[in-house]
């Protein structure tokens, strides 16, 4: 009995450490990707999508976004239901008017974007120092969470129609000072309106980050005229 009981606490202790790792590490992301013709600089832009979304809902703005550099859609891991086509990066509710989200989802799913771009860095031969990583709705709250606490793994990021993280704890790092961003926010968006543009604005401006902020006039839709917009900025660093 006392063997058995060991075994099972062994097993159980395993199991967790197992399962540990797995969360820390993240996994390979599946994705979408368009390359350069040219490659004459090996940039890159990683996009991460909303709530509720997924990669394939990007697939006309890859072929329409032109060849200044290589974009990946990134997909998010945990599928909405068994049989959806829907992706989230993270669970989230609102409890008494705040907002909470699922902090063991949100740091896998940051450490799978990580190992994700790592990957394709490799398989690719890409530039490490021209990445750039941006998203939509909670796709942008990934990026902020990603450019707060890893600014050394990227030359700029984007966030369009986004917030900061609930968690906002940026490391302390002299990569800020080098770091671009751009932040977008639709003045008629009701989802998450201007106001959460702002703060994210502030924050990393206090961090010393390079913000650049617009306010074109639309909702919480993501139209081709923010991808110009995106293209241009990229553009105006890279350049």
């Amino acid at each position: 009995m006392i063997k058995l009981f060991k075994y099972i606490s062994l097993s159980i202790v395993t199991l967790y450490l197992i399962y540990s790792s797995n969360l820390f590490a993240g996994k390979i992301l599946k994705y979408d990707i368009k390359k350069q013709e040219s490659l004459h600089d090996n940039s890159v832009l990683f996009f991460m999508h909303g709530w509720g979304s997924s990669k394939k809902w990007y697939k006309e703005i890859i072929s329409e976004f032109g060849d200044d550099f290589t974009i990946v859609i990134l997909q998010a891991p945990y599928r909405m239901g068994w049989f959806s086509g829907k992706f989230s990066w993270y669970d989230w509710q609102i409890v008494d008017g705040d907002t909470t989200s699922n902090q063991e989802q949100i740091n896998f799913s940051s450490q799978s974007v990580l190992r994700t771009i790592n990957h394709i860095i490799r398989k690719e031969n890409l530039d490490i120092k021209n990445v750039f990583i941006g998203g939509q709705s909670q796709g942008a709250i990934m990026a902020c969470k990603l450019a707060s606490e890893h600014p050394e793994s990227m030359r700029g990021f984007f966030a369009h129609n986004g917030r900061l993280p609930v968690v906002f704890k940026p490391v302390n790092s002299d990569s800020f000072s080098k770091l671009h961003g751009l932040i977008l926010n639709g003045k008629y968006d009701k989802v998450l309106p201007p106001k959460y543009a702002k703060s994210i604005v502030n924050k990393f401006k206090n961090l010393g980050v390079n913000i650049d902020s617009i306010s074109p006039e639309i909702g919480h839709g993501m139209p081709k005229e923010s991808w110009r917009m995106i293209q241009e900025w990229i553009n105006s660093i890279i350049r």
